[in-house]
């Protein structure tokens, strides 16, 4: 992954909102979201399903069950974190950050709320890259059936929830002009001590270990450690620490804070390791936040019915011992250049109580169900098995297949991630808002054997997001997109950016939202002058009048265009005296470039 573009986590913007600066200063200032919210479906209605699942004969496996399904999507104030930072740089351009993995969880909104303790674990949500996670837990009978209750508020069942996401957004970690040397295996044997026996440390006691440990017996730190805060190096230290050693996991309890399962000491080598902290390397930051899922699920069963929500499947008996598992993904079902994706599940021969190997694979398809799969093992044995992800690609070259590494795994719901699989996907989103006004193409481009490979695609309001995959650690592709005025009004193309996940929206276009222009004005055997402008589009009463004198010789021009295609501007000089009329229009001009006039 090219770092280029990423978050930069050195000096964010703190003003109403979070945002952080583009790393290397190229492509759009990132926003942090401030909650989640239940997303919609394609038809507009909230993304929430609890299914009452039976099996056709009750005397045979399955049990009846419940599963609780939705979408969550993060929520941004899109349009003041723009004002925020067109107050201090115009034509900067704004995405949303999006998080990469995560879980979610319930917890009771007072301490006499009483929720099922089933409710209460963290569960991983499967995330597809652009910020828009998807929630699959299996319920017993009684806690499906109460949640139903629950949701049409009968019987005074009415659960007092609220769900904590706990995520990471990737980045790039500050740099700081330190270097660092330890003992891998006595550094984490040191910070095991701060977790629980299974090495899951709270990362607040990682960054905290580090602010009261520099130059400690186990630290070396080379250069001027006064002139940086401690907390400044602590942070660092602890993102290094998380991408060298450690995995994200949730907290040991709701609101306790995310944690890192750090490597054992025998995994990590000998010596001593030297981190130089100048050097730039990715990072995941944590993020949590809350919502309430139910709420919108509420209002859909009182408009239109408990059957909007609510669902009952009746699915074929199993054998007693047979396994039936649940596979939840959420990557966009639009999936460019994909011609099989899917997982494998394997188990070894058990003699004598299982002789043939189970070999049992689901091929993943575009209909966005949630699908499943029996895995045959016997009574009398434990249901561990294996599962490998693999994806076969078509481009310009041919047709390949590649797979994923094989894992070792237990239990009746697998939630896959785009990480999971062994190609790269990279997700692009628009925006209706967008895609009503514009029809946006793209080309991904990606250097292959001394040539270069060209994949064409297009957003609509039908199709507003794809999946492009490329394999896995492919370095150079980029990403050139424009967007094309539905009324004719021209043509946008924004600068190249690399094959990095994607999210567009009108706040990803330099020439939306207000312009500003830093006008100067040399005035030459005259007291002052007065120009008038006009933004494109606009009638000539919405002309806007500057006045330039000596001592204030530069001025600022704002204005909202009508349209992001129609962003320019002319001027013209205002002439002395009653009877003088106005010289010409001018050409149009670009807001991008300060204007230099003389009088």
């Amino acid at each position: 992954m090219s770092l280029q573009g990423l978050p930069d986590f050195y000096a964010p913007i703190q003003a109403e909102v979070k945002i952080f600066y583009p790393y290397e200063g190229t492509g759009n200032f990132v926003l942090v979201p401030d909650g989640l919210e239940i997303a919609a479906r394609a038809d507009g209605k909230p993304d929430f399903a609890l299914t009452l699942v039976r099996g056709e004969n009750l005397s045979r496996p399955p049990e009846p069950h419940g599963m609780l399904e939705f979408a969550v999507l993060s929520r941004y104030q899109m349009d003041t974190a723009l004002r925020v930072l067109r107050e201090r740089s115009s034509g900067a351009t704004l995405v949303p950050a999006c998080f990469s993995s995560g879980f979610l969880r319930f917890r009771p909104l007072t301490e006499i709320d009483r929720v099922p303790e089933e409710l209460l674990q963290p569960v991983p949500l499967a995330g597809n890259g652009l910020g828009r996670g998807r929630y699959l837990l299996k319920l017993s009978q009684n806690n499906a059936l109460l949640l139903r209750d629950s949701l049409k508020g009968e019987g005074g069942n009415l659960l007092g929830l609220k769900a904590i996401a706990e995520m990471e957004i990737v980045g790039v970690s500050p740099r700081l002009p330190l270097k660092v040397s330890f003992d891998p295996k006595q550094l984490l044997e040191a910070l095991a001590d701060l977790g629980n026996q299974n090495r899951q440390v709270p990362r607040d006691a990682i960054v905290n270990y580090f602010r009261n440990s520099l130059n400690s017996a186990n630290l070396k730190v080379e250069g001027n450690l006064d002139a940086i805060a401690p907390s400044a190096v602590a942070e660092v230290l602890a993102d290094r620490v998380r991408e060298r050693f450690g995995t994200f996991c949730p907290a040991e309890t709701a609101g306790a804070g995310p944690r890192i399962a750090l490597l054992s000491p025998a995994d990590t080598g000998t010596g001593r390791f030297l981190w130089d902290l100048s050097e730039p390397t990715p990072a995941h930051r944590p993020l949590v936040l809350q919502l309430d899922p139910f709420a919108a699920a509420r209002q859909l069963v009182q408009d239109q019915g408990i059957d909007e929500v609510v669902k009952q499947t009746v699915v074929p008996a199993i054998n007693t011992g047979h396994l039936r598992v649940y596979l939840a993904d959420n990557l966009p079902k639009q999936r460019r250049g994909v011609v099989a994706l899917g997982v494998t599940f394997r188990a070894k021969p058990n003699i004598p109580r299982r002789p043939q190997a189970i070999v049992e694979t689901e091929e993943l398809n575009e209909s966005g169900d949630t699908p499943a799969v029996v895995l045959r093992f016997s009574p009398a044995e434990k249901q561990e098995y294996t599962l490998q992800t693999y994806a076969v690609l078509q481009d310009a070259t041919g047709i390949q297949r590649f797979n994923g590494t094989v894992k070792t795994y237990q239990g009746d719901l697998l939630i896959l991630n785009p990480d999971d699989f062994p190609v790269d996907f990279v997700p692009v989103e628009a925006s209706r808002s967008l895609l009503e006004m514009a029809d946006i193409q793209g080309i991904l481009k990606r250097p292959d054997s001394g040539s270069q490979i060209q994949d064409l695609f297009a957003l609509t309001l039908d199709r507003p997001v794809i999946a492009l995959a490329i394999p896995k650690g492919a370095e150079g592709a980029t990403l050139e997109i424009e967007a094309r005025s539905k009324e004719g009004l021209g043509t946008i193309k924004l600068d190249p950016v690399p094959a990095n996940p994607l999210w567009l929206d009108l706040h990803s276009l330099p020439q939306y939202g207000t312009q500003q222009v830093e006008v100067s004005c040399e005035l030459k055997n005259t007291l002052f002058a007065v120009f008038e402008f006009l933004p494109e589009g606009r009638p000539e009463t919405d002309k806007i009048t500057l006045f330039f004198l000596p001592d204030t010789p530069k001025q600022a021009l704002k204005y909202l265009p009508q349209s992001p295609f129609q962003s320019r501007y002319r001027y013209r000089q205002q002439l002395e005296g009653p009877s003088s009329q106005p010289s010409p229009w001018s050409d149009y001009c670009s807001p991008s470039q300060p204007l230099n006039l003389q009088v």
